[in-house]
């Protein structure tokens, strides 16, 4: 049985619409990049409407909480142009929304450090050997600075391919 959005009962009630979980995972994991925080519902309804879409505060909070799931087509562009992310990202299964989000990763990573693409460029011509040492050497420098982003999604670089 289905509520009339489609959405399936959950153990608590009705179950968290994709786009408001996706949205929310937005709003919680991605920066603002000019005030390196988290996006506000101002910040984020007031950069949707500079690209000359309409979003009013009220409505994207209803987005956010699952109350609405009914954005335009636009209203979801213009929100993955805010968050980085592509406009698929929203609609698609599961695959799609983790693919999209670790391309987003990646962008936000170039766009901070503009010399990571420098370093992804470089390593196209690259031995896996020597892929693997600098992979090392990464992990040892994010380990020993406490980032806690060293081995991120679990990959194991402790064998040269």
């Amino acid at each position: 049985m289905t509520d009339h959005d489609g959405t399936a009962p959950g153990a608590g009630g009705w179950a968290t619409p994709p786009l408001a979980e996706r949205l929310q995972h937005l709003f919680e994991h991605h920066v603002n990049p000019r005030t390196q925080r988290r996006w506000t519902l101002r910040q984020v309804k007031d950069a949707v409407n500079a690209q000359g879409v309409t979003l009013s505060l009220s409505y994207l909070l209803q987005l956010r909480r699952g109350e609405r799931d009914d954005p335009t087509l636009h209203q979801l562009t213009a929100l993955a142009r805010v968050f980085g992310v592509p406009p698929g990202y929203f609609v698609g299964d599961e695959e799609t929304a983790a693919r999209s989000e670790e391309v987003a990763q990646l962008e936000q990573a170039v766009q901070a450090h503009p010399e990571v693409r420098v370093w992804a460029e470089r390593s196209l011509g690259m031995s896996p050997r020597d892929i693997h040492m600098i992979t090392a050497m990464i992990d040892v420098t994010a380990e020993e600075g406490g980032s806690g982003r060293a081995r991120r999604g679990g990959a194991r670089h402790d064998d040269p391919a």
